[in-house]
């Protein structure tokens, strides 16, 4: 139970977190929940046991799981919702939570194959179909953007392509035929 009480004294006023916090410009304000929740995900990680939690809006949710998690030394796996909460977490959450441990992470973003426009696809794709408009100038940077990007990425994009137009470009497990793939040393 010793670690335990240290995950608690994190989640304290003048504990390692408000430090952390207060490094990032970003204020601290202590919550029983998030302190509660921190010292669950501990317990589940430290006894292998699995975990099923919920916690309202405001409680501070990411910080609760990462700390602990950052603080086990572990390989952890955090699934999001949204694109939106995955680079909350890269930009923000995991650099505060690196920090209230004193630790270095290695961080990777993993994301699905409709994420990857598929170069063959591409390729192949009769432009003179689409409608002038957002579509146009959005194949158009496409274009450049190809050449100078290394993942394909669709979050890489300047100009988004409408979803109409994404599905027709994007990876799909129907699509890819791996390394028999012309553009597979590409991708």
């Amino acid at each position: 139970m010793r670690r335990l009480v240290a995950m608690e004294n994190v989640f304290a006023p003048g504990g390692a977190l408000e430090r952390a916090l207060d490094d990032s410009g970003d204020g601290f304000e202590p919550r029983r929940e998030q302190a509660a929740l921190a010292a669950a995900v501990e317990r589940a990680l430290a006894t292998g046991e699995h975990l099923v939690a919920e916690a309202g809006t405001g409680v501070g949710k990411s910080l609760a799981y990462l700390v602990p998690a950052l603080e086990s030394g572990q390989r952890v796996v955090v699934a999001t919702a949204t694109k939106a909460l995955q680079e909350q977490l890269l930009a923000k959450d995991v650099p505060i939570a690196a920090a209230a441990v004193g630790r270095d992470v290695d961080v990777r973003v993993l994301k699905g194959r409709a994420n990857y426009v598929c170069r063959r696809q591409l390729q192949g794709f009769q432009p003179f179909l689409m409608a002038e408009g957002r579509d146009a100038r959005a194949w158009e940077a496409m274009q450049d953007w190809l050449g100078s990007t290394e993942t394909g990425d669709r979050a890489e994009l300047r100009l988004e392509p409408s979803d109409a137009l994404w599905a027709e470009l994007a990876v799909g497990p129907d699509r890819c035929s791996g390394r028999r793939c012309a553009f597979h040393s590409a991708c």
